[in-house]
């Protein structure tokens, strides 16, 4: 038997219950709490790379200015 997922099997969660009364619930809630935290990882990472982007946005900007400025400074 094979089976893939963040949870085991629902034969094997059974055997698991029968062997200690309330592990299927722990497993269960563990699972969730793990959900739960990969979820609020996933969050911080994509806002922490909108305000990379809007940064380097930002510096580049400053620089295409500097640039142009000293062009035209330059220039004179």
């Amino acid at each position: 038997m094979s089976h893939s997922g963040p949870l085991p099997h629902p034969s094997i969660l059974q055997s698991y219950e029968a062997v200690i009364p309330g592990s299927a619930a722990r497993i269960l809630t563990s699972s969730e709490i793990q959900a739960k935290h990969r979820q609020e990882l996933e969050s911080s990472v994509i806002k922490a790379n909108i305000l990379a982007q809007g940064r380097g946005l930002n510096y580049a900007f400053i620089l295409a200015l500097v640039t142009i400025v000293g062009g035209i400074f330059l220039a004179y």
